[in-house]
């Protein structure tokens, strides 16, 4: 069980991140980096997402997070966010929680921790 569990969780890490296929989003495949604003929300207009704004160290960001609910087991609900962060109005990062918080810049790794808790904190829908 814990290695099906592993499994899935690297299969999802790696076929879903920034450079990756997007999987069920791939309209995010579309996303460059420095896109205006209207062009990402352009491109993702038939997906349900939401808008908030966060500040993490000291700099403030529009981030748009897209819920996707899925299952670890027939049984098992799931939800599975991915994001994109706008800084100055420009795509700046995009991917899952988890490819923020890994990211070898610490500034993006920062942001992913902030946007995890602000979503854990606001119970984001």
């Amino acid at each position: 069980m814990k290695l099906l569990l592993i499994g899935f969780l690297l299969f999802n890490y790696f076929s879903f991140s920034q450079e990756g296929n997007t999987g069920e989003f791939s309209t995010f495949d579309n996303i460059t980096k420095n896109m205006s604003k209207n062009e990402v929300l352009d491109l993702i207009e038939d997906i349900n997402f939401q808008e908030y704004s966060i500040t993490s160290e000291s700099k403030s960001y529009n981030i748009v997070v897209c819920k996707r609910h899925t299952y670890i087991e027939a049984s098992t609900p799931f939800y599975e966010f991915f994001v994109i962060a706008f800084s100055e109005d420009k795509s700046y990062f995009w991917g899952r929680i988890s490819d923020f918080k890994s990211n070898e810049n610490d500034s993006i790794s920062k942001l992913g921790v902030d946007i995890s808790e602000y979503i854990i904190k606001n119970e984001v829908e």
